[in-house]
């Protein structure tokens, strides 16, 4: 649409001009150059903007993917931590072992077989510098 816009500026120079001649053949090579480079321009800016565009996308898309993992990983504590404790048959061995500012230790009975046997029946998450890591 903007290349048509311009072809119709150039004719209606080229038609109206007192003292210009008409040349019904086609456009000069003059013509030709600046409605490319006008063309050329717009396309640039076009592209640019859809460059924008895509690292826009991909950025948010990395965002969102970041976001995911920590909430997973943050349900995941929450599920175990919630669990501690957990004793079917009333033993009193299972718990919370240990807790300090950095780091929690605690026990769980998962396959309700009244015993802290397997290692899924311990958990144990500390704050590192740079967030939380289950061991």
């Amino acid at each position: 649409m903007a290349l048509a816009l311009i072809f119709q500026a150039i004719f209606m120079l080229r038609t109206t001009g007192v003292n210009m001649k008409i040349n019904k053949k086609g456009f000069t090579a003059v013509e030709l150059l600046v409605s490319l480079a006008i063309l050329s321009m717009t396309l640039g800016s076009i592209y640019s903007l859809y460059m924008s565009f895509i690292r826009t996308c991909t950025k948010e898309g990395v965002k969102i993917s970041v976001q995911q993992s920590v909430r997973s990983s943050l349900d995941m504590m929450i599920r175990d931590i919630r669990l501690a404790g957990f004793d079917p048959e009333g033993t009193g061995d299972f718990g919370i072992v240990a807790v300090t500012p950095r780091h929690i230790q605690f026990t769980a009975d998962r396959d309700m077989d009244g015993e802290v046997d397997d290692a899924d029946e311990t958990g144990r998450y500390r704050c590192a510098r740079h967030g939380a890591y289950g061991l």
